[in-house]
């Protein structure tokens, strides 16, 4: 159950890379942008415990690269 939020956390990473490199098409700037995000979150510093935020930012991130 406390892994869902590392594997989130991950998705989440992913899936801001992949927006920013979508927006730039700069792959070292779309990394950095994930790289950031991970760290200023608390996702990595609550990423052993049952927060909702991770799944909240997926599915907002879901839904930025949607539309």
């Amino acid at each position: 159950t406390f892994t869902l939020n590392i594997l989130v956390s991950v998705i989440n990473i992913l899936l801001i890379t992949n927006i920013v490199y979508k927006l730039t098409k700069s792959l070292s700037a779309s990394l950095l942008s994930g790289i950031i995000f991970h760290f200023s979150t608390n996702a990595l510093v609550y990423g052993y415990t049952l927060t909702q935020h991770p799944l909240s930012i997926l599915v907002t991130l879901l839904s930025v690269l949607n539309i």
